[in-house]
């Protein structure tokens, strides 16, 4: 079943619910404390578009975005120059500073029409915070679609905020296991990391989870001091995410590997199920790997046939550590 369009007024529900007159919210001043959205119809500043000057526009409690200075807002800055706000923005009325509004959404819009200097077509509706929420959520999932870490940071905070786990479902358009995954995410990476590092639009979970798990092996003291070193004058989000982790990953080897072999002598290794499978010889002037053919037939035949092509990835990737080094 689709979710309610929270804007979409049911004349029907309208008409019926009109002799009742609900109790103002407590966290809506009572001039535009108005009950639920059902009858938002009903409020005389809804189905209306004005004009506003962005600078009684104040932004959202909660950010949605790492960043909104980026090429995309130069771009709408120059379509808005030629051919005006085509797309209103939504606000909502303060509770606290009469003739002001909070941005529910489309703060790349008002961050372009504050840098022309012109007033912002908005659509005004009396909304309370979690319905603010889920609006702000939805659209920009229908809009720019934001990356994994801005959505994963998006639930953070509104978990931090004490929000409950359906509005947060709701507002992202996520079930709860992406939820799940988001939150392993964001509990292992300090927020300035993320910040450093940025949006990264074009890197999924699967790299953000790899970044996450290198952390939670404490393979830095300081991640974001070390991050703020490694990362001055690497250009690009996800060319910064990549090159973080291949970092952190180089300095996990660093601590985790092995001692070299002492001339003459010999190291069994094992699979993951401790099962041995080759001997790894080494002294000043060669390394050799010898696997069984008695003990693992079918293994030992494919090790044989494609060595070659596995060597050279190996020595690529040791190539490529040692040249970002």
């Amino acid at each position: 079943m689709g979710r309610k369009n929270i804007f979409q007024t049911d004349p029907a529900a309208s008409e019926a619910s009109a002799p009742r007159q609900a109790p103002p919210r407590r966290d809506m001043p009572e001039a535009i404390g108005r009950g639920p959205v059902g009858i938002m119809g009903n409020d005389l500043l809804s189905n209306s578009i004005r004009e506003i000057d962005p600078a009684r526009i104040e932004g959202s409690a909660l950010a949605d975005r790492l960043s909104i200075e980026d090429e995309g807002i130069a771009a709408l800055r120059d379509s808005i120059r030629q051919h005006g706000q085509q797309v209103p923005i939504l606000v909502r009325p303060t509770r606290d500073r009469p003739g002001h509004f909070r941005i529910v959404y489309g703060r790349r819009r008002l961050a372009a029409l504050a840098g022309l200097g012109i007033k912002a077509k908005a659509i005004i509706r009396t909304l309370d915070e979690e319905e603010a929420l889920v609006a702000q959520g939805q659209e920009n999932n229908l809009r720019r679609n934001p990356s994994f870490i801005e959505k994963a940071s998006f639930a953070a905070a509104m978990r931090a905020s004490g929000y409950a786990t359906e509005i947060i479902l709701a507002a992202l358009g996520i079930d709860k296991t992406a939820l799940s995954k988001m939150k392993s995410v964001t509990d292992a990476l300090p927020y300035p990391l993320i910040e450093l590092i940025g949006a990264a639009p074009d890197s999924g979970r699967r790299k953000w989870m790899d970044l996450a798990d290198l952390l939670r092996a404490d393979v830095v003291a300081d991640p974001v001091a070390e991050a703020e070193k490694i990362l001055s004058n690497v250009v690009g989000s996800d060319r910064r995410l990549a090159d973080l982790t291949a970092h952190f990953e180089r300095q996990r080897r660093i601590g985790t590997s092995a001692p070299r072999l002492v001339a003459g002598t010999r190291r069994r290794l094992s699979l993951a199920d401790g099962q041995p499978v080759a001997e790894l010889r080494g002294d000043a002037k060669a390394v050799s790997l010898k696997v069984s053919k008695h003990d693992h037939p079918g293994f030992g035949d494919w090790l044989e046939a494609e060595a070659e092509t596995w060597l050279r990835r190996l020595h690529a990737e040791w190539q490529a550590a040692a040249d970002r080094s």
